[in-house]
């Protein structure tokens, strides 16, 4: 018996703690989201069997605290096309996890024996709990459940080119030309329509976050990739194209046979196939791309 009260201070201690830790990395208002995308550049490349697509959310610790409901999609098209594209795809950021800053993954086969002048269209679509709407020109509009923003990056590919390199992509002297979204959060609100959540305290309830106008500068740098990092998302990108590559086409038996290298520990990615949000994708799309 007197053994169970230094166990039970020592679980006590253990729980306050733990508590603690979660209160001290608690969102401290304003702050920021910040999405880059990382590859492609407005730059030439080789054509690849898988070619990636890449973005980084930083800030993206706060996914544990606020209910973003935030996705990815993107359309690739031959640069003088604006209606017929090559590919749809997209990404999104759930479950919720710690890694800042976190690295989406995709990839396709469709560019891997053309050569020409291409333009991927990017859609950052977000639940909206704001009381108005405030896009990524900062330019309020009425009330929506969506927040979105549109941008496009423009590639080429040649043969004679290099294959693509995420390491010199996000090197020192170019990261700063990163396209990138900052999100201003200025607070949250409990989630709109949600009875409270059993077990959460009044401030956990605020999991709906309030946008206002972007008044801070992309730090794009920070989202730069090592070696390492560069092959663990080079052998994710491979496993996103043998999902979608026929096993006949060319290069599948040499990419595919074997099992794609896995994620390298401290690297989480986020893979979703565009079947998976077809109807999604195609209402956007139909209002947004074409």
């Amino acid at each position: 018996m007197p053994d169970s009260i230094p166990r039970l201070s020592l679980l006590g201690i253990t729980l306050f703690s733990l508590l603690a830790a979660v209160a001290a990395n608690a969102p401290q208002y304003p702050t920021t989201l910040e999405v880059d995308i990382v590859f492609p550049r407005n730059d030439t490349y080789a054509p690849v069997y898988a070619f990636p697509l890449v973005v980084a959310i930083q800030n993206n610790y706060l996914s544990q605290f606020l209910k973003f409901d935030m996705t990815m999609l993107w359309a690739i098209f031959h640069a003088d096309n604006r209606t017929n594209w090559i590919k749809l795809g997209s990404f999104q950021t759930k479950p919720p996890t710690s890694d800042d800053p976190r690295y989406l993954v995709s990839a396709t086969t469709k560019l891997n024996n053309t050569e020409g002048r291409f333009r991927i269209e990017w859609m950052v679509v977000m639940g909206n709990c704001s009381i108005t709407n405030v896009n990524a020109s900062s330019t309020s509009t009425v009330d929506s459940q969506y927040i979105d923003y549109t941008t496009n990056t423009y590639f080429t590919l040649q043969n004679a080119a290099q294959p693509p390199d995420l390491v010199a992509a996000t090197s020192s002297d170019t990261c700063a030309s990163i396209e990138a979204l900052v999100l201003n959060i200025m607070g949250a609100t409990p989630l709109p329509g949600v009875p409270p959540i059993p077990g959460l305290s009044p401030t956990e309830q605020l999991q709906c976050p309030v946008f206002g106008n972007a008044t801070t500068s992309p730090t794009p740098c920070s989202a730069q990739l090592n070696q390492t990092q560069a092959a663990s998302i080079s052998a994710s990108a491979t496993a996103v194209a043998c999902d979608d590559w026929p096993t006949d086409g060319p290069g599948y038996k040499a990419a595919c046979e074997g099992e794609p290298e896995s994620a390298a520990p401290g690297l989480n990615t986020a893979i979703v196939q565009v079947s998976v949000w077809v109807a999604f994708s195609v209402s956007f799309a139909l209002t947004h791309i074409l």
